[in-house]
């Protein structure tokens, strides 16, 4: 208010008078004829010299036959709403398309945005989610557990085991039979006893054994 009076300006409550007056200007015909620009059709006929105010409740029909009732401000600077969301509605093709980017496959018929969708992963676990939860996230519920990181693992296996683990080790009792090369065990239990007599593993499953994603797989 300091601000406005210093530069000469209008007091508030002056202004906010002013502009309601003002929106109490507008006509029906002024109304009619911005809907009728947009290839429209005025359904609450008046007379145009009425006084209708930008909040005043007006009816129209678009070009495609939808028929909406809001406000003449809002018939003003916004289109019709069916159209709004027929425009936004994906076709059955793009949905599955917005799947298909994340490896998913659709299972059941899509209907709309925010309606359930059945999935099927790559491992071929089945769940439902809508078009924008895929968006959102891809991640099959089942799956999700594989993201894990190593040490999150690790911690809960020691947690229930009640002993300490051994990470990334090469035991050399571990080869490959082709070519004698030490495999590495990711979280390995030495202690715990086993039918084997070498204790028990833990094999991590990391992105790179489902994505390739250029670190272990380089073509």
């Amino acid at each position: 208010m300091v601000l406005a009076l210093k530069a000469n300006g209008w007091c508030m409550k002056c202004v906010a008078i002013a502009r309601g007056e003002k929106s109490r200007t507008v006509k029906v015909g002024s109304v009619r004829s911005l809907i009728e620009r947009r290839g429209w059709t005025m359904l609450n006929c008046g007379s145009d010299d009425e006084f209708i105010g930008w909040k005043g409740a007006v009816s129209f029909q678009c070009d495609r036959g939808h028929q909406n009732e809001t406000t003449a401000d809002l018939a003003r600077r916004c289109g019709c709403r069916q159209c709004t969301i027929d425009a936004s509605r994906l076709t059955v093709a793009d949905a599955a398309a917005v799947g298909a980017e994340h490896g998913l496959t659709m299972s059941s018929g899509y209907k709309d945005f925010n309606s359930a969708v059945l999935w099927k992963c790559r491992s071929g676990h089945s769940f439902r989610r809508s078009i924008a939860g895929i968006k959102k996230s891809a991640r099959c519920p089942r799956c999700n557990v594989i993201w894990f990181s190593q040490d999150t693992w690790c911690q809960a296996a020691e947690y229930l085991l009640s002993t300490t683990a051994i990470v990334n080790t090469k035991p050399s009792w571990l080869r490959m039979l082709n070519n004698g090369n030490v495999l590495q065990l990711d979280i390995y239990f030495p202690n715990v006893a086993h039918g084997s007599g070498r204790g028990i593993a833990i094999e991590v499953m990391g992105r790179q054994h489902y994505e390739v994603d250029g670190w272990f797989i380089k073509s």
